[in-house]
């Protein structure tokens, strides 16, 4: 329906093809991750619609508020993304296994082991940010950014319901404890509320029902966090009640935006019933189910959701009391929806309706009388949702979906919810009443992450004045005082000096050749002659071509031998371009040197004689040693591996050679008057 939608709302756009194409794309990945059975296959596809989420949200690139709100989207629930990553990676550290149907098996293992705190966290904060809970609820309204079809696909029906669906799909592993609970329960009545009052404060069509989605989102999430048999079911339904009647109800504001020019409610034109009577019907349809009005689906689901908070294991009478301010706003914005919106006594007469065809209301017209259907005839869903809620656990049994239970406290509460509702709607029409944050606008998540935004931009700007200088020489500083800290705090921490003196064997002309290599190392750090210094260094390489050479490995002595003669001869090309004049360095940089260099070299050289502490045991050395002549013909093992067996390792290898003998040559034969391509 989306596309039969977009198909008409989308005509004459630019980049008509690539939205779709997108689209698709999002629509693959969203199946993706409902359908797939492994972790790392479910987290590949959760990534993917967080991508394409970006691309169409800042389809219309050439708008700044666009391309905001798309970088917004992406950085907060890729943020999720990567505490779900850290979450299911400690699941499998815990199980071993990456099947998620196999993972309920080890329920008990999980909720016993002193890593389910850190794994319920990760986990509930990728799902969190994904569908919008607060205090991560705030990218979903600048996501209204995107085009109308978007919003409807997406933002109501699809991608923030997979945060829902992840958690549903987790509940038989990590839910049903005391730290679930309260971590769902809490998140989902929070977010409940903040979404309502948001909703009811806000003047534009697209905005007001992307705040009424996060409220709704919150009422899923306390549903599965509940974990009930009551629960379950009023999850299920509200899911499906949900996607019909707010895809509804999005596609209509696209084509009300379409039409009349706006999306703000004060701004629309008077008596707008009148010039889009369609709209108007299709509009009223959806807002009863959204307000839960009977004979609805919406109705079905919200009377569920009354029996689920009545029969709540603990704070049944503080959840009672969120669920009917929430139905309160909801009945609330149903007016907003379908009485200000087109009967507005004032407005701008002047503002002409662009005529729409009559098939641009074939996709709205289907979704919302199957709000009416189901809501008619709910038990035709009875069969899905039982499947469902079994996946939760064994013992759930069937349920069959009425439309009417007779009179009860549910029924009681859901009534109160309307009177309710229409009592602050003519509160809001008499005093033109909108809550006001005052203060509280300082703390909002929306300004945090703003905060958060500017600072790693300015701490980027300060990291690349400082590190990258254009100075090659800092840059290898900084690369080996990182690799000493942390290679360093891993060796110590983890393995330890171990040093094996009875391995060690010294024979004269090694002994010879590192005195000799170490005075010459010694000259060049000194010497105040480059040529001097130069040849020097040329001497190290030969000496420990020549230890190579005596240690049984020629072949290893001719690349160095090669290399140390490649590099001397580069340095000769590009000496006279070195500037005359060397400007000497402070004592304290003269110290960080010595201690960087001094502590690289022990580093290395103790981590070596760890490695040989213990005999190399490889089913890969062994493999190399029969199959080097047997297979490859080589009675060189070193050079059949390389040839070989990692031809395409050496392969690359000698490209980037390659590529750097290209650029010492751009660089030797650059003039500022000539450059070469």
């Amino acid at each position: 329906m989306i596309y039969v939608y977009a198909g008409y709302y989308m005509k004459g756009k630019a980049y008509y093809g690539r939205f779709f194409m997108i689209l698709t794309l999002f629509m693959a990945a969203m199946l993706g991750l409902v359908l797939a059975n492994n972790w790392l296959t479910v987290l590949v596809f959760w990534e993917l619609t967080s991508i394409t989420s970006f691309l169409l949200i800042g389809y219309e690139h050439e708008k700044k508020k666009a391309r905001y709100a798309a970088w917004q989207g992406l950085l907060v629930t890729s943020f999720g993304g990567l505490a779900l990553l850290a979450g299911l990676v400690l699941i499998t550290i815990v199980t071993g296994e990456y099947t998620i149907s196999e993972l309920s098996n080890f329920s008990d293992t999980l909720q016993s082991s002193t890593l389910y705190l850190p794994i319920l966290l990760c986990v509930a904060l990728g799902a969190f940010t994904k569908s919008a809970q607060v205090p991560f609820h705030f990218w979903l309204p600048n996501a209204m950014a995107a085009p109308t079809p978007v919003s409807a696909f997406l933002h109501s029906a699809t991608m923030v319901k997979a945060g829902i669906y992840f958690l549903a799909r987790f509940s038989p592993i990590i839910g049903n404890t005391i730290e679930w609970q309260i971590l769902l329960c809490a998140t989902g009545g929070l977010t409940m509320l903040t979404g309502a009052i948001m909703a009811f404060k806000s003047d534009n069509l697209k905005k007001l029902l992307a705040y009424s989605t996060i409220s709704a989102l919150g009422i899923m999430v306390l549903s599965f966090g509940l974990g009930t048999e009551a629960a379950v079911y009023a999850g299920l339904a509200y899911i499906i009640a949900h996607a019909l009647y707010k895809s509804t109800l999005f596609m209509l504001a696209g084509i009300i935006d379409k039409q009349a020019g706006t999306k703000k409610i004060s701004e629309l034109p008077r008596n707008l019933y009148k010039k889009m009577p369609a709209a108007f019907i299709l509009v009223t349809l959806a807002a009863l189910s959204f307000g839960g009005i009977a004979p609805f689906f919406g109705f079905v689901a919200k009377e569920m959701l009354m029996e689920m908070v009545l029969h709540a294991p603990f704070f049944s009478s503080i959840l009672v009391i969120v669920m009917v301010l929430t139905g309160t706003f909801f009945v609330t914005l149903l007016l907003i929806l379908a009485h200000s919106t087109f009967f507005k006594k004032k407005g701008k007469a002047g503002r002409n309706i662009i005529a729409g065809g009559t098939i641009f209301y074939l996709a709205p017209l289907v979704t919302a009388l199957a709000g009416l259907y189901f809501g008619l005839f709910p038990d035709q869903l009875s069969e899905l949702l039982s499947n469902a809620a079994a996946t939760f656990a064994n013992n759930i049994p069937e349920k069959h979906l009425a439309l009417w239970h007779g009179w009860n406290m549910a029924l009681a509460l859901s009534i109160l919810s309307i009177i309710a509702g229409l009592g602050l709607y003519w509160a809001k029409i008499a005093f033109n009443w909108k809550p006001k944050a005052g203060f509280l606008s300082l703390i909002y998540p929306s300004n945090i992450y703003q905060y958060l935004f500017n600072g790693v931009i300015k701490l980027g700007e300060w990291q690349t004045r400082k590190i990258q200088t254009g100075y090659l020489r800092y840059y290898a500083m900084f690369t080996l005082f990182t690799i000493l800290l942390l290679a360093g705090f891993t060796f110590f921490y983890k393995a330890g000096i171990r040093i094996n003196t009875s391995t060690i064997d010294v024979y004269l002309i090694d002994l010879i050749l590192g005195i000799i290599a170490l005075l010459a190392l010694a000259y060049t750090l000194f010497s105040p002659s480059k040529i001097d210094s130069l040849l020097s260094l040329s001497i190290v390489g030969i000496a420990i071509s020549i230890i190579f050479f005596t240690s049984g490995a020629p072949d290893l002595a001719i690349t160095f031998f090669l290399i140390d003669t490649l590099t001397v001869t580069v340095f000769v090309l590009i000496l006279h371009k070195l500037p005359k004049k060397i400007i000497p360095k402070t004592t304290i940089a003269r110290y960080r040197d010595a201690f960087i260099s001094l502590g690289i070299g022990l580093l290395i050289t103790l981590i070596l004689f760890s490695i040989t502490y213990d005999p190399l045991t490889s089913r890969l050395k062994q493999f190399y040693a029969e199959n080097s002549y047997n297979i490859a013909k080589g009675k060189n093992m070193v050079n059949v591996i390389l040839v070989d067996f990692r031809v395409l390792d050496t392969f690359g290898e000698i490209t980037v050679l390659a590529i750097g003998a290209l650029g010492v040559f751009a660089l030797v034969n650059y003039s500022k008057k000539n450059t070469i391509l």
